[in-house]
């Protein structure tokens, strides 16, 4: 999944750490939280 390529993006380091392991329900799910929070 391209959320988990972060070879492509240096700052994104420790996102890889945290999203390689991650299942593609678990990123499912990650989006429909984040899909539910208000707007900044």
């Amino acid at each position: 999944m391209v959320f988990q390529r972060t070879d492509q993006r240096p700052e994104g380091v420790l996102m890889k750490t945290v999203a390689h392991d991650l299942k593609a329900e678990n990123i499912a799910d990650v989006s429909a939280y984040l899909q539910v929070l208000p707007s900044p």
